[in-house]
């Protein structure tokens, strides 16, 4: 029997700063995208805003 434990993650900068723009939201996604693939995890949707992140992973 296969289980799909989806989570909502929500990452921001201290004080919601705006600073998730650029280069800093290219690296972000990157390393986003190598920590998943690292601990065997699916990205279902990965959005970055510049003062936040909405992260829809499943297990």
């Amino acid at each position: 029997m296969v289980y799909l434990h989806p989570y909502h993650v929500i990452f921001y900068p201290k004080y919601r700063r705006k600073v998730l723009v650029g280069e800093m939201e290219k690296d972000l996604r990157k390393i986003f995208y190598q920590v998943v693939k690292e601990k065997d995890v699916e990205i279902q949707s990965l959005e970055i805003m510049p003062d936040h992140v909405h992260w829809f992973i499943s297990l």
